[in-house]
């Protein structure tokens, strides 16, 4: 099947886009583009040693065990699946979801806002599934991807990988944001992600602040909105709070 990289414009939406939307995204890029949409295409397979390390990676890096885990069982509920087997909750976003996961449980910056997640997850009154919620981030992503809205940043950045790891974990942090301050229950979960996908289609750049906010600072209770003060941090020092999915995937 052919993979819909752009959301197809007819009719006056065509102009709209054309006069109003968004830039264009760089030719040299188109490539990266395309390739983060071919990860989200891409099932997963048991016979794959990449995709196997990756997954019993994200279940050590939450539960905080040295041993690897059996490749199915109840144990995948713990950390947010949906039943005895991964791959049946990967089916909608793929690989990128799964690496997605091993970028959040991975990187030492984010060690702190990992855990802080996963607690919450793990609430008596405020329980939500970890994985699951974090593979409803990645298809935001996908679809603001899809709909040119990250093609500034890809841009102004030169990289679509890191812009797509950057939104993504800004995405998840203004899901567990809303649900831990709005004390929030799983019942309310379908409301917290439209929230969610509407904030991403107002501003982007104001989501990336706001966790990077948190990731300068975790002891900030409520970090509702960054002021622009806040913003000092430089691009370089913003690009060491991440990495490419090639480099998770080597480092596996």
């Amino acid at each position: 099947d052919k993979i819909h990289t752009s959301v197809e414009r007819k009719g006056l939406s065509v102009l709209s886009n054309f006069l109003f939307g968004p830039p264009k995204l760089s030719r040299n890029l188109l490539q990266s583009k395309e390739f983060v949409f071919c990860l989200a295409a891409t099932t997963f397979d048991n016979q794959d040693q990449i995709h196997l390390k990756s997954l019993f990676a994200v279940y050590r890096n939450l539960t905080g065990r040295k041993m690897n885990c059996s490749r199915y069982g109840y144990h995948w509920e713990e950390i947010g699946f949906q039943g005895t087997d991964p791959s049946t909750d990967l089916r909608a976003v793929g690989l990128l979801g799964l690496l997605q996961l091993l970028y959040l449980t991975s990187k030492p910056q984010l060690n702190n806002l990992k855990d802080k997640m996963y607690s919450l997850s793990s609430h008596k009154t405020q329980h939500f599934p970890f994985c699951v919620m974090s593979l409803n981030a990645t298809k935001m992503v996908l679809q603001a991807l899809r709909t040119d809205r990250l093609n500034k940043l890809c841009n102004k950045q030169g990289d679509v990988i890191t812009v797509v790891n950057e939104v993504f974990v800004a995405t998840y942090f203004k899901i567990y944001h809303i649900w831990k301050y709005q004390h929030k229950t799983i019942v309310d979960s379908g409301f917290v992600l439209k929230d969610v996908e509407t904030a991403l289609k107002k501003n982007i750049p104001s989501l990336i602040k706001e966790v990077e906010q948190y990731i300068q600072n975790p002891n900030i209770s409520q970090p509702s909105k960054c002021k622009q003060s806040s913003s000092s941090t430089s691009t370089s020092t913003k690009h060491d709070h991440f990495t490419g999915v090639s480099d998770l995937i080597n480092n596996c």
